[in-house]
């Protein structure tokens, strides 16, 4: 008896910790604004492939104001043929702005300056270049005399030749790829 309740307890502990796990890995719903400050306005239907950003574009409004008017759920999807209410009067936050007015352009006012030209090239002979007195010629760092190049000779024992052809095979598994 006591086996039994203890293993029903058990379980009924996993079917908890399992339930509550899953409340864990689903995020909040998305704040949206209520619907209080935005006045619907026309009914479109969606057609083709347009979603939500295109919709708001073609007519001039909030993203957010459809979206919040048509109750929509992320990701926000729409489907063709979907009835969807446009906010009135554009969005709520382009209506709140005034749109600027170009001003008129005015004439642009030429003045009398005198051109711009470089300042004048002295053409004044340059004289040369003198040593400062009690300074030599000479150089002040001999380079060393190049010598022409001597052939050495190396040998190699017998000893050493044997030891790369044993490595040899050793290199060759090391170098060996896969194929893939």
């Amino acid at each position: 008896m006591k086996h039994s309740a203890f293993i029903r307890t058990a379980s009924l502990a996993a079917i908890f910790a399992l339930l509550s796990a899953c409340t864990i890995f689903h995020p909040p719903p998305p704040y949206l604004p209520s619907r209080g400050g935005i006045m619907p306005g026309q009914t479109i239907t969606v057609q083709g492939e347009q979603n939500i950003y295109a919709i708001a574009q073609a007519h001039n409004v909030s993203m957010r104001d459809l979206i919040v008017l048509n109750n929509l759920q992320p990701p926000f999807t729409v489907t063709p043929g979907q009835s969807l209410v446009l906010p009135a009067g554009g969005s709520s936050f382009a209506g709140s702005m005034p749109v600027p007015t170009p001003s008129p352009l005015e004439p642009v006012q030429q003045s009398n300056l005198a051109p711009i030209t470089p300042p004048a090239v002295s053409s004044q002979a340059l004289e040369p270049v003198t040593q400062p007195q009690g300074a030599t010629s000479e150089p002040l760092v001999l380079a060393p005399a190049q010598q022409p190049p001597q052939k050495v000779a190396t040998t190699v024992a017998p000893q050493q030749q044997a030891a790369p052809a044993a490595a040899a095979p050793r290199l060759r598994k090391t170098l060996r790829h896969p194929a893939r």
